[in-house]
């Protein structure tokens, strides 16, 4: 049944008309009959209460009949609220403050706050049925409509602890934007059958965040600096992959899931930037994909903010923060953007990626990763690594030589290197399980800089003068000695090419480095001559050395540089002063051995060497005893005696015995 009209207005001094055009002017009518503005309430509530308190049966009646279009109202017209307000004497600013603007296609401005079509619903009015019945139990026009229940994530009146119920839809004529008409059509609200009380534990802290911002109020959270419907966008995407998965789909959960996804998200975001960095890594922990990719570990967050334009300065802000988290934590390629945004420099590599950008072998580096110990990435799953603390480690590596490709480098061969190696004057850049050791470039060039630190740089070489190489084979000095004694400067002749052929550039007379040679001045006799000398077989001398008759020294001789064995004179003169050998002894007496050993068996003397393989060796005391005469020594040895004495005495660097066969010829 249509309400009777009782439109009375009344008439100012100096008021003013409406045109015939249906221009809005400033009027001197004011309603007899209007209703309070109250706290929060939106314009189309206003607007509906206005109009059943002066008799109306829809809210086009009023507009109509002071030629006023009711969608400019909704849409937060200032005109229209301009000459609303004329109309009821409320403050145009008040009347504006939550009326839901339209500031764009699809985008509301409600006092300040942006909101999206899908946030804000206009043309669903939804109420909380003990709010409406205490608003009621004032007064039959007091019922209002508050502007957080046009928000889709307020979903529980944080009064009445109550679940917010959606009126039916709008039967024609009737507005959907008529929220006393479609209050007082239904009468849902009073049906105690659709008062629900909140999930117990509903925390009510997005309801709570809702009303202050709507209301101008700062919370100092994070989120404050988004806009309302992108932060509400935001939290219900991040608390769904937090709660669901990764492959959680928004339009599969239903309210109370997407109300407990909110407030986990709301909960977990905090207040700082390091609360929502917290949360971000949270998400990417729970990853359930087996390689580490952004959009499929953020899911319904990637999905949504995939599909809006990422240009907007509204998301401005998100984007920037949640890109950069991206580039921070995840191997993205260069010419790959996130979310419109490129990166300048990569941050974090995937094995794949990094063998590429460092030009090294996938395996290789594969195992110097697991041999080194370098963390697979602080967060989710595959190996990754973070550029800005292991791009150095890694750069060296694939800097790095083999020992072959380094012995190239130094243009030495491959045993050669391994000497230098071993006698530490090129250490290895990376010294790792299962990795063969590798050298880096700047040591190899260290090393020949320090080796042609004394060298003159001259455009032709003397003749006479032979390379390192070269020079190791003719004066049988290893490599490394060799080279401790060029870069010491002692050697005046030492000149450089202007090649880059490694220690072969490297030149010097070799003359001056046998002379700068070090000696070992040890003075002795050699295992060859000890052998001609004492008539002796080898198995002999080297039982004689390990029981301690003989000592001997392993040196280098001055010229040849190999090492050989060296019995001290000392120990010679000793041994020889109370034992004698059965070479001697025949040698002495000038007749076969043999003839000696069965003479001197036949006086029951039994030599110290009993074993078949040791030449025979009789105590000068036991001979003595026996009657057996034996003279005071072969004369070739004495000789040799005499000789090593007067080189100990006269000459400081020892000589090369020449003769061959010092018991070659018989006195």
């Amino acid at each position: 049944m249509r309400m009777s009209t009782q439109l009375n207005p009344t008439l100012h001094r100096d008021g003013h008309s409406l045109s015939l055009t249906g221009t809005i002017k400033p009027s001197g009518r004011i309603l007899a009959l209007t209703v309070p503005l109250y706290d929060r309430e939106t314009l189309q509530s206003y607007v509906s209460r206005l109009t059943r308190r002066n008799g109306l049966e829809y809210t086009q009646d009023l507009c109509r009949f002071f030629d006023m279009r009711l969608i400019s109202l909704v849409n937060g017209d200032p005109a229209s609220i301009d000459a609303l307000s004329d109309l009821c004497g409320v403050d145009a600013k008040r009347l504006g403050k939550f009326a839901v603007r339209l500031d764009s296609h699809h985008i509301y401005r409600v006092n300040g706050q942006v909101l999206s079509s899908e946030i804000a619903k206009r043309y669903d009015q939804r109420l909380c049925p003990a709010c409406i019945a205490a608003d009621l139990s004032n007064g039959k026009h007091r019922a209002y409509g508050r502007a957080e229940w046009q928000l889709l994530s307020f979903r529980v009146c944080p009064i009445h602890k109550l679940n917010l119920i959606t009126l039916p839809r709008a039967a024609y004529p009737r507005s959907p934007y008529d929220f006393a008409g479609r209050l007082f059509d239904h009468r849902v609200w009073c049906d105690p059958k659709s008062q629900f009380e909140a999930n117990e534990g509903a925390c009510l802290e997005i309801e709570n965040y809702i009303i202050q911002r709507l209301e101008g109020a700062v919370s100092n959270r994070w989120i404050d600096q988004l806009d309302l419907d992108v932060a509400l966008k935001f939290l219900r995407a991040a608390g769904a992959v937090l709660e669901h998965g990764s492959e959680a789909r928004l339009s599969k959960l239903s309210d109370d899931e997407l109300r407990i996804c909110e407030e986990v998200a709301f909960d977990a975001a905090g207040r700082s930037a390091r609360d929502l960095y917290d949360l971000l890594e949270e998400i990417a922990l729970r990853s359930e994909t087996g390689r580490r990719n952004f959009h499929k570990d953020f899911g319904a967050i990637s999905a949504w903010l995939s599909r809006v334009d990422h240009r907007s300065p509204r998301l401005a802000v998100l984007l920037d923060t949640l890109s950069a988290f991206a580039f921070a934590h995840y191997p993205i390629p260069v010419d790959k953007a996130v979310f419109g945004r490129k990166r300048t420099t990569r941050k974090i590599h995937r094995l794949s990626s990094a063998a590429r950008e460092f030009s090294v072998d996938g395996p290789r580096l594969k195992r110097f990763l697991r041999a080194s110990d370098l963390p697979q990435g602080s967060i989710g799953k595959g190996m990754v690594f973070p550029i800005d603390r292991y791009g150095t480690e890694i750069q060296r590596f694939a800097e790095c030589l083999s020992a072959k490709e380094a012995a190239a480098k130094l243009g030495i061969g491959y045993d050669a290197f391994k000497r230098l190696h071993r006698s530490k004057k090129l250490r290895p850049q990376f010294e790792l399980p299962g990795i063969a050791q590798c050298y880096h470039p700047s040591d190899i060039l260290e090393l020949l800089n320090q080796t042609k630190r004394h060298a003159k740089i001259v455009s032709g070489i003397p003749s006479n003068f032979e390379d390192l190489l070269a020079l190791c084979i003719r004066t049988k000095c290893p490599i490394e000695e060799l080279q401790a004694l060029v870069a010491s400067g002692k050697i005046q002749s030492l000149c450089s090419d202007a090649s880059d052929r490694g220690f072969r550039s490297i030149f010097a007379d070799p003359e001056e480095v046998w002379d700068a040679l070090p000696f070992d001045p040890w003075t002795g006799i050699t295992k060859t001559e000890l052998k001609a000398l004492l008539r002796i077989n080898d198995s002999t001398v080297k039982f004689l050395v390990e029981e301690g008759f003989l000592e001997m020294k392993t040196i280098k001789r001055s010229r040849h540089r190999r090492a050989i064995g060296m019995v001290g004179i000392g120990s010679l003169k000793q041994f020889v002063q109370g034992h004698v050998t059965l070479g001697l002894i025949a040698a002495d007496e000038g007749v076969q051995g043999q003839a000696i050993y069965a003479k001197l068996k036949g006086l029951d003397l039994i030599p110290f060497t009993q074993s078949p393989k040791y030449s025979l060796i009789y105590y000068r005391s036991d001979i003595a005893d026996c009657g057996f005469r034996v003279r005071s020594g072969n004369q070739q040895f004495e000789a040799m005696m005499t000789r090593l004495d007067n080189e100990l005495r006269t000459v400081s660097r020892p000589q090369m015995l020449t003769q061959p066969y010092l018991s070659g010829e018989r006195r």
